[in-house]
C-alpha cells in the first residue's frame, strides 16, 4: 500500500520524540526531521523541538535546511565531508551571514576561502534589480 512518505514520517518522529520524552532522554537526536515534510508538518516538527528545549533537554537536529533549523537552534556546528568547519552560538551570528558561510564552506571546503558568488536572496534580488533596465 503506498503512502505519502512525510505523513509517516511525521507519525514516526512524533512518536519517536514522545517515547524519549516520556522516558526522560537528556539527550534527543534527529536526523533529516523535515525532510519530505509539508509546512504544517514541518512546524509540528519545530514545534516539537521547541519543546524539548523548554523542558532542559538536548535536541542534535541534523539537516540540510539552515531555514528550519535556524529559528530554534542554541547553537550551530556546520560539517563538511564530516569534519567541523565551524561552530557558532545562535547570537552570535545572523541566519544572512550564516547562509554565506554555508556557500562559503560548499565553494571552498573552509569558512577561510573567499568568495563574493554565495549571496542570499535578499541580496540576489538586489543585485538583479540594479543590473535591470
Amino acid at each position: 500500500m503506498w503512502r505519502k512518505p512525510g505523513i509517516l514520517g511525521w507519525r514516526q518522529y512524533s512518536v519517536a520524540i514522545s517515547r524519549a520524552l516520556h522516558f526522560e532522554a537528556d539527550l534527543i537526536i534527529l536526523d533529516e526531521p523535515t525532510t519530505g515534510l509539508s509546512l504544517s508538518e514541518t512546524q509540528k516538527v519545530l514545534g516539537f523541538v521547541e519543546d524539548i528545549r523548554h523542558r532542559g533537554k538536548t535536541c542534535v537536529f541534523i539537516t540540510h535546511n539552515i531555514y528550519h533549523v535556524y529559528p530554534v537552534a542554541d547553537r550551530i556546528v556546520i560539517l563538511d565531508r564530516g569534519s567541523v568547519v565551524g561552530q557558532f552560538r545562535k547570537d552570535q551570528i545572523s541566519l544572512e551571514e550564516l547562509v554565506n558561510r554555508l556557500c562559503l564552506v560548499a565553494q571552498t571546503g573552509s569558512l577561510n576561502g573567499q568568495s563574493n558568488s554565495c549571496l542570499v536572496p535578499e541580496q540576489k534580488e538586489d543585485k538583479m534589480q540594479s543590473i535591470m533596465p
